[in-house]
């Protein structure tokens, strides 16, 4: 589930890390400028959106690449 915040550069996701995503309220901050992001619930964090994307899948670095490039290039 992904809600924008009220300032416009900010969504909140759950979060993959813990409870295998099924939080209630969502505690994983994503910056919609450069893709960093960090949980306030567990710690988890990254400095951009192949890291994200790793944690959501579980994808290796050359996956995660390939698999995002593969969705932006279609």
């Amino acid at each position: 589930m992904l809600k924008r915040s009220p300032r416009a550069d900010w969504a909140t996701i759950t979060c993959p890390a813990h409870k295998g995503g099924a939080e209630r309220t969502p505690s994983l901050s994503v910056s919609m400028i450069d893709g960093h992001f960090r949980c306030m619930a567990c710690g988890a964090s990254g400095g951009d959106l192949v890291a994200l994307h790793r944690l959501i899948t579980g994808a290796g670095f050359l996956e995660a690449v390939r698999d995002l490039g593969g969705r932006f290039h279609e």
